[in-house]
């Protein structure tokens, strides 16, 4: 019985189907990034303009517990829900890159920074970078620095 693996990115880059498996590993990773920016947005201007989630919902055409549900979890929301929420939070639109796989390790252990793409500064007055993570990067504060945190919505008692 044979139990050596091949590694997991390798399943990505060498052109060939990739795998049910690591389609949705990716699907879920970028639907928690998405939730990420929108809630880190949200604390954000909640804090700084005492923004509410029901100025969002009036905003948007929405009823506020639409937005609740929406700020609860990472969901299986629209293209279009996720520039709505973002266009009446920050009054902006985002910036959208891309982190190529090739040349990074097979892991990518909880706390470790990805390499962040650099944008033209002509092309986007900011960074695609969080509003925390900028925050952080200014004070010299990374991801080995920051306490653990479990994996369940971390944002549910801010809320």
């Amino acid at each position: 019985m044979n139990t050596s693996q091949k590694p997991f990115l390798s399943e990505v880059l060498n052109g060939d189907k990739i795998p049910l498996g690591t389609l949705s590993y990716f699907r879920e990773r970028f639907r928690d990034r998405l939730y990420d920016l929108v809630i880190e947005e949200f604390l954000t201007q909640q804090k700084e303009n005492n923004l509410k989630k029901a100025d969002i919902a009036r905003r948007i055409g929405r009823r506020p517990e639409q937005v609740t549900r929406w700020f609860g979890a990472p969901g299986n929301w629209t293209l279009e829900t996720v520039s709505d929420l973002l266009l009446a939070i920050t009054k902006a639109e985002p910036a959208v890159g891309l982190l190529p796989l090739a040349g990074r390790s097979d892991r990518n252990y909880r706390g470790q920074d990805l390499p962040q793409q650099d944008l033209n500064e002509t092309d986007s007055p900011r960074s695609p970078v969080s509003a925390i993570r900028a925050r952080e990067k200014q004070k010299g504060q990374g991801a080995q620095d920051r306490p653990f945190e479990p994996a369940q919505n971390r944002y549910a008692g801010l809320l």
